[in-house]
């Protein structure tokens, strides 16, 4: 009977311990969902929101009981619910395995932001059992690559509409850039070498050595005479480096 009473005890024990390690571990993790900079949500197997955290009503200005039982894709903006549709199948179809997406929600004003969201399907896990999504607002990156896109197009335009051949060289001496007046001329040179389009030996030289001039930091000024498609032609030629910072890419 004292062994018995003694494993009884040391039973309880050990339950208790097990019981308390639990709490501390869900109040831990409650704590990091609360005060997480970005968004958690927890959704039901049919998809409708289970839980919000708190950052919800800091990103998006909706309190996060008032969207529970909601379909996050009435959130969303049209044009991207098919994509997130797609992404969230591929979730419920490889439980375990984070899945990745990107698409726009409404806040509260009415305003898009950019979201970035990493969907995990936790349905069999006990104790959560639901879809956990981390959300992150990625308006201002969206923003950033935007201008860089608007720059590239601008740029590109701008060259393709100088009145005279126009090209550029990388650090290794292959054309990696020219304008349509230099795809006229010349025919479509990206990835040659100047000795590959030379007309000559002696004009091959002196372009290498150029070329080299310019990769060590100098602006050259020139006019060529040489012969073009059968006849003479001359050419005032303007090589300059091409800096990234302190260092020169190409010309």
């Amino acid at each position: 009977i004292a062994s018995d009473i003694t494993d009884h005890v040391r039973f309880e024990q050990e339950r208790a311990r097990a019981e308390s390690a639990l709490r501390e571990s869900e109040e831990r993790f409650r704590a990091l969902v609360q005060n997480s900079s970005d968004i958690t949500v927890v959704l039901e197997p049919d998809g409708n929101v289970r839980y919000a955290s708190p950052a919800l009503e800091r990103i998006l200005g909706y309190e996060p009981n008032a969207i529970l039982g909601d379909s996050p894709f009435s959130y969303m903006h049209p044009d991207d619910i098919e994509t997130v549709q797609a992404h969230m199948a591929e979730a419920i179809a490889h439980p375990g395995i984070p899945v990745s997406s990107e698409f726009r929600l409404r806040r509260a004003d009415g305003s898009w932001l950019h979201m970035e969201i990493i969907g995990n399907n936790l349905l069999d896990q006990p104790g959560i059992e639901g879809i956990v999504v981390n959300a992150r607002d990625t308006t201002e990156r969206w923003r950033a690559e935007e201008a860089v896109r608007e720059s590239e197009a601008w740029l590109k335009s701008t060259i393709e509409s100088l009145p005279f051949d126009f090209f550029a060289l990388d650090s290794d001496g292959r054309y990696m850039l020219q304008n349509s007046v230099c795809r006229s001329s010349w025919g479509d040179i990206i990835g040659k070498r100047p000795e590959d389009i030379a007309l000559s030996e002696e004009i091959a030289a002196k372009w290498a050595y150029n070329n080299r001039r310019a990769l060590c930091g100098e602006t050259i000024t020139e006019e060529v005479e040489w012969v073009h498609r059968g006849k003479r032609a001359f050419n005032h030629n303007i090589i300059s480096p091409v800096y990234d910072g302190d260092q020169i890419r190409g010309i």
